[in-house]
């Protein structure tokens, strides 16, 4: 009987705790960019710089926490510190063409403060 009432305690906290949770998330206008899709100008240089929006569609700050690319080839950036409701953030990233064309597409991995942790975002050759 003891156990019982514990266990319905227990449950009762842990949904009250997880119904008072804030929503916070973030929405990318666009995860996947084909390199037809871009402006690109490549008389001068090799170098592919693409920038991946998303907004904070959530009632918190959020904060991207890390950037991973998929290939040491590709060098991501991002907005530092808290992105407010309503804000916008941005991810850039910047890769070759020619290594693009080998490997047909590089990804990055990007760890934000969000109930959701993980996202992907892609950048193909096609």
């Amino acid at each position: 009987m003891k156990i019982s009432v514990i266990f319905i305690c227990l449950n009762f906290f842990i949904l009250n705790f997880c119904l008072a949770q804030e929503e916070n998330a973030i929405q990318f206008k666009n995860k996947i960019f084909s390199f037809k899709d871009i402006q690109h100008d490549f008389v001068n240089k090799d170098t592919i710089v693409v920038e991946y929006t998303f907004q904070n569609v959530g009632t918190v700050p959020v904060r991207i926490l890390g950037v991973d690319s998929s290939c040491t080839c590709t060098t991501p950036s991002y907005s530092q510190g808290d992105i407010k409701p309503g804000e916008t953030g941005k991810i850039v990233l910047s890769t070759t063409k020619s290594q693009l064309r080998i490997s047909n597409s590089v990804y990055a991995v990007i760890m934000a403060s969000t109930t959701k942790r993980y996202y992907k975002i892609v950048l193909k050759w096609e």
